[in-house]
C-alpha cells in the first residue's frame, strides 16, 4: 500500500500516467489478495477463487504497465485467459484433486511472470534497472515453481489449497522481497528513462531527430579516426522560406534529413549542424 501511494503521487504529477496508475492499481489489488488469503488459510477451493483471481489481475496490471512504459500495447485478452484458467483449475479441484489444482494455478502465475520478464528482456532502451526487476520476478517465479512441485509431487493429496506449512513461509518471504525490490526498481526504471530522455534531447535536433552539434562532437570523440566527412546544405533554402513560409521550410528540412539518413549506413554519423546544413561522417569511407 505504501508503494501504491508513491505510484499514485507519481501518477498525479502527470508523467507516464498510465504506467504509474497501473502499478498503483496492481499494488492495491495485491494488498486485497493478501488480506483475503490471510483470512482463508486452510479454506476450500471456492473460497480461494477471488483472491487468486486478484493475483492474476495484479500481474496483468503490471504487465500492462510495463508495455505502456516501453510504448507497446498489452492485450487484455491474455489476462482474461489466465483468469479463466485459474478459475477452471480451482472449480475442478474437488473433482481432480487439490494438489493438481494447486500446481495448475501456480503454473498460470508463472506464465504471467514469464510474460512480464520477456517484456523487460526485449524492451528498449536497455535501462540498467531492468536487471533488478528481472531478478525480482525471478525470485517470485522460482518460489512459484516450488509451489508447483509441492502440489504435483510432494503433496498431491493435499487437504487444502492454501496449506499452512514451511513452503508457505518461503513463498511469503519471496513475495515480500519481490514487492520491495520490484517497487524500488520500477521507480528506478522511470528515473533512468527520464535521464536517458534528457540526454537524448541534449544531443538530438528537435526537428529532424538527427544528431545536433553537441551530439556530433560527442559521437566523433569515440568514432574511428579514419574516414571521410561531408558537409551538405540545401541550395536556395531562403527562397523556400520567403515564398512558402517557415512551416514549409521545416518540412523541406525534415524531408532532406530523411533522404540523407536513408542513403547512409548504420555506422555513419548524420547531424544537422545549422539551419539547412548537415554533416555526415563516414567511418572507413573515402571522398
Amino acid at each position: 500500500l505504501m508503494f501504491a501511494l508513491v505510484y499514485l503521487v507519481a501518477w498525479w504529477r502527470g508523467s507516464d500516467r498510465a504506467y504509474w496508475l497501473n502499478l498503483a492499481l496492481s499494488e492495491i489489488v495485491l494488498a486485497m489478495a493478501f488480506v483475503m488469503f490471510a483470512r482463508l488459510i486452510g479454506g476450500d477451493s471456492h473460497a480461494l477463487l477471488v483472491p487468486n483471481l486478484l493475483l492474476v489481475a495484479a500481474l496483468g496490471l503490471r504487465w500492462r504497465a510495463l508495455h505502456g512504459f516501453f510504448g507497446h500495447r498489452a492485450r487484455v485478452i491474455w489476462t482474461l485467459a489466465a483468469a479463466l484458467l485459474v478459475a477452471g483449475a480451482l472449480l475442478a479441484a474437488d473433482r481432480y484433486g487439490k494438489g493438481l489444482a494447486f500446481g495448475a494455478v501456480n503454473i498460470v502465475l508463472i506464465l504471467q511472470m514469464l510474460a512480464i520478464m520477456a517484456t523487460l528482456w526485449q524492451a528498449t532502451p536497455r535501462l540498467p534497472s531492468r536487471w533488478g526487476l528481472l531478478t525480482a520476478y525471478l525470485i517470485m517465479l522460482l518460489s512459484s515453481v516450488l509451489r508447483v512441485g509441492e502440489g504435483w509431487f510432494l503433496q498431491p493429496a493435499m487437504s487444502s489449497l492454501l496449506p499452512l506449512d514451511g513452503l508457505l513461509a518461503v513463498h511469503l518471504g519471496a513475495a515480500a522481497i519481490h514487492i520491495v525490490a520490484s517497487g524500488a526498481f520500477s521507480l528506478s526504471l522511470a528515473y533512468e528513462r527520464g535521464i536517458a530522455d534528457l540526454r537524448r534531447m541534449a544531443s538530438r535536433d528537435a526537428l529532424t531527430d538527427l544528431l545536433n552539434r553537441r551530439g556530433l562532437q560527442e559521437a566523433l570523440s569515440s568514432a574511428p579516426i579514419h574516414g571521410c566527412g561531408l558537409a551538405i546544405d540545401i541550395d536556395d533554402f531562403n527562397q523556400i522560406n520567403d515564398r512558402h513560409g517557415h512551416p514549409a521550410g521545416d518540412q523541406v528540412i525534415i524531408h532532406c534529413a530523411g533522404i540523407i539518413h536513408r542513403l547512409t549506413r548504420e555506422q555513419d554519423l548524420v547531424a544537422r549542424i545549422g539551419g539547412e546544413e548537415f554533416f555526415v561522417w563516414l567511418p572507413g569511407g573515402s571522398l
